[in-house]
């Protein structure tokens, strides 16, 4: 959906509905809904202007990012997003659990904050189905969007392996790289990411740092503990702030949400980089 598009009357619908689904009692809906003037009948630059901007420029291409930290029962720091994905000028709404500290396992709240993760992941995707029912502009819709843009490029005789655990932002990516001529596979988990790594032995791993059991760090150590794959080139993908000192083991982080450019062009330059250095 163009910014222009984006109205008064459908950020009121997406945010009634977020607030249904995340708060249980009438009385939680109404002390947080947001006071942005959405009676108003304000524009799209003045409704966006009360938000919190987290736009943040990634290869000098800007990625427009705006936000409402609305929480929800038990978590108060999950937001409602609009956000600039994948092409251009195409905006779609969405939830951040922003839940994606990197705890240790033997942190002695381990547990209970994966239950909490576990939790804040159930509250994201029911507000998500709910907003996709209606309509509204998720993820979902901008993957359709794009199915119809997008046409195959000539084919490479190169493998990435796409690792996510949330289905749109995991089939969306590898569309785009499909597009762009890649063979590309999605696997969910990092179990399964180390299944497919030994089956099918992919040329680049793009892995996602926050899955729910075995994140994207344990699954870079696993892949570089083993001789066999230890030189597989890993491009790292996060939302969240990501800790640099675990990111040593990776060839590459890259920030979500990214334009298909910069998805594109941070796949080419670590392969080239891994490529130069073999030689």
């Amino acid at each position: 959906m163009k910014l222009s598009q984006i109205s008064a009357a459908l950020l009121k619908q997406a945010i009634q509905i977020y607030l249904e689904v995340a708060y249980r009692t009438p009385e939680g809906r109404r002390k947080h809904w947001p006071a942005i003037g959405l009676d108003e009948s304000p524009s799209v630059d003045q409704m966006l202007s009360r938000f919190t901007d987290e736009s943040h420029y990634t290869e000098d291409a800007l990625s427009q990012r705006y936000i409402l930290r609305l929480g929800n029962e038990r978590y108060p720091h999950m937001k409602f997003v609009v956000e600039e994905f994948v092409i251009p000028n195409e905006y779609y709404i969405a939830v951040d659990t922003h839940d994606q500290l990197p705890v240790r396992e033997d942190d002695p709240e381990y547990a209970l904050w994966q239950e909490l993760r576990e939790f804040n992941r159930q509250v994201k995707k029911e507000i998500e189905d709910r907003w996709t029912q209606e309509n509204l502009p998720t993820l979902h819709v901008v993957r359709a969007s794009i199915n119809k843009e997008m046409m195959p490029t000539s084919r490479k005789q190169i493998s990435v392996l796409v690792v996510d655990d949330e289905p749109e932002m995991g089939e969306t990516t590898k569309l785009m790289l499909e597009a762009d001529g890649y063979q590309a596979k999605w696997v969910r988990d990092g179990q399964e990411a180390l299944d497919a790594i030994a089956a099918d032995s992919p040329d680049l791993v793009l892995l996602d740092i926050e899955m729910p059991g075995m994140d994207g760090y344990e699954v870079c150590r696993r892949i570089r503990r083993n001789p066999q794959t230890r030189e597989l080139p890993i491009l790292l993908a996060t939302s969240g702030p990501g800790e640099m000192i675990y990111t040593l083991d990776a060839d590459g982080f890259l920030a979500k949400p990214f334009h298909r450019d910069i998805l594109l062009t941070f796949v080419s330059h670590v392969l080239q980089s891994r490529q130069r250095k073999s030689t």
